[in-house]
């Protein structure tokens, strides 16, 4: 487990030790890089045949000059070769237009048609009071917020192992009306195994005795991430995601956070419509990140990949 000091470089959870002990848990295969002052963590994926992708999220990390991200590069497009991948798929951690950005293109990176995590979300300082975060939302959120209570809507906060179940339970009837692919129930009692207790905490409601509607919050480096939430049809109109996402920021505040983020700037949770636009109602910025770099080891693989990506979106 990392220290509190080692947490507060900024760090993403995605570049965390707990994050690869769980990715390792779930069948990946996770490669550590390290050149200078930068490090990462990279995720084997299978590709094409006998290919595989090597992908790095929200990495490298570090003080990072020209001569160390020039050397991370050159290492891990050795691990590339070494592992038969086609190419190596770089999720910056930095801000778009970010200097090291361009350096990576520099360097050989071109801009990928790939995007696997958003690539935009919002932020929220949690520093002030809970009465100023409240006066800070929007009219219609703070009505919303009022209505579930009023509802009779309860959040129940856990953290232990068996949370993962309350979780499950949702997901279970929410993927039946899914529009998209959700990752596997496997998956998520990994998840739970190991992050519950460790970086993971977990907010269901209960509504007349029933969870309908559970959210995976992260909490990493100062940071408190929401990162999957499903919810069953009921939720709708009695505006679960707006008091799921406030009683996550109130418990990130409890816990020493300083920022919230609601992990993409579009409709990433799943079953609830619309959850885009309710991000914005809390008067959060928005944040953009440099834009995904494919480095090719590869090209004739790469290539076909891309006129499949291409022909695909047709």
């Amino acid at each position: 487990m990392q220290n509190q000091k080692q947490r507060k470089t900024g760090v993403e959870f995605l570049q965390s030790e707990e994050w690869a002990d769980f990715q390792e848990a779930a069948g990946a295969e996770v490669f550590k890089v390290e050149a200078g002052g930068l490090s990462s963590f990279a995720v084997k994926q299978n590709f094409l045949g006998k290919k595989t992708i090597l992908f790095v999220p929200r990495g490298p990390v570090g003080e990072a000059n020209e001569k160390d991200l020039k050397e991370w590069l050159d290492k891990i497009k050795a691990l590339g070769k070494k592992e038969n991948a086609a190419f190596v798929h770089i999720e910056p951690p930095l801000a778009k237009g970010s200097e090291n950005g361009e350096r990576l293109k520099k360097f050989g990176c071109v801009k990928s048609p790939k995007k696997i995590n958003p690539q935009a979300t919002y932020l929220l300082d949690i520093a002030p009071s809970e009465e100023e975060l409240f006066r800070n939302l929007s009219r219609g959120m703070r009505y919303n917020i009022k209505y579930s209570e009023r509802h009779g809507l309860k959040p129940i906060f856990r953290e232990d192992k068996g949370a993962i179940n309350d979780f499950l339970e949702v997901f279970g009837e929410a993927k039946k009306n899914l529009k998209f692919r959700a990752f596997s129930e496997k998956y998520y009692e990994t998840m739970g195994e190991k992050l519950l207790g460790n970086i993971a905490k977990i907010i269901s409601l209960e509504y007349e005795g029933k969870i309908i509607s559970s959210t995976i919050f992260v909490f990493y480096g100062g940071r408190a991430t929401a990162l999957h939430t499903f919810a069953l049809p009921e939720c709708k109109k009695l505006k679960c995601l707006s008091f799921a996402l406030w009683n996550g920021i109130l418990r990130a505040k409890e816990a020493g956070c300083r920022e919230f983020d609601f992990w993409g700037s579009e409709d990433h949770n799943a079953g609830l419509a619309g959850s885009g636009q309710l991000k914005k109602f809390f008067n959060a910025r928005k944040h953009e990140y440099s834009e995904p770099l494919d480095c090719v080891i590869d090209k004739k693989y790469y290539l076909l990949w891309k006129i499949y990506k291409k022909l695909k979106s047709k």
